[in-house]
């Protein structure tokens, strides 16, 4: 599958209206046109690409409004994840993402970081220009954007991963002390109070699925 970004994309009114949303609304940052894909996939659309087609963002951009960006992109993409994960998974490569931004990217984006800050603003002013080395400090330059940018992705993926989780072991306690009490009750005969326990277990299973 080839996902289908949002930058310069249409589609029919109908359609659209065919869906529900259409895009998630659970999705506050980034990729819900990537989600609303998953869900076009099993309908039978036909999709014109058009090679020729291009689109600009003309608004400023500094590094660290991009980095905060990207975190917030690497957040979004865990919910779409968990709501299509034999898509989205695979086509980013997010088999081993807790482990990849541990090793390779968490140890070092602060000091990426740090240096891009540094470094870029030297490397902005015109006077650099004729330095015989600006193109290779250019391109190292280029090199620990890439790095921040991946690295800053996969945090916001990583700590939407692991709050998920703290979320789910919490209610998962939470249901298992409701059961342990309604059942308490009941042996009681406090029917009433078991009965809106049980309403409460049913509620926190169904948010755990």
């Amino acid at each position: 599958m080839e996902v289908v970004g949002g930058g310069l994309i249409s589609a029919k009114l109908s359609l659209l209206k065919s869906l529900e949303g259409p895009f998630d609304s659970r999705l506050r940052f980034g990729y819900e046109d990537t989600e609303l894909a998953c869900r076009l996939l099993h309908r039978d659309i036909k999709v014109l690409y058009n090679a020729k087609a291009k689109s600009f963002i003309i608004r400023p951009v500094d590094f660290e409004s991009f980095c905060r960006r990207r975190y917030m992109q690497g957040r979004a993409l865990y919910r779409a994840a968990r709501m299509h994960p034999e898509i989205i998974i695979p086509r980013y490569n997010l088999q081993n993402a807790a482990n990849l931004y541990h090793s390779r990217y968490e140890p070092f984006l602060d000091e990426w970081s740090s240096k891009v800050i540094k470094f870029e603003p030297l490397l902005n002013n015109q006077s650099h220009l004729q330095d015989p080395e600006y193109d290779r400090h250019l391109e190292s330059l280029y090199t620990v954007y890439r790095r921040c940018f991946i690295g800053y992705w996969l945090k916001g993926y990583v700590e939407q991963m692991q709050a998920v989780q703290i979320c789910c072991c919490f209610s998962a306690i939470v249901l298992l002390c409701c059961c342990s009490f309604s059942a308490m009750l009941l042996r009681c005969c406090c029917a009433d109070a078991a009965l809106f326990l049980l309403v409460c277990c049913q509620a926190a299973a169904l948010f755990l699925s």
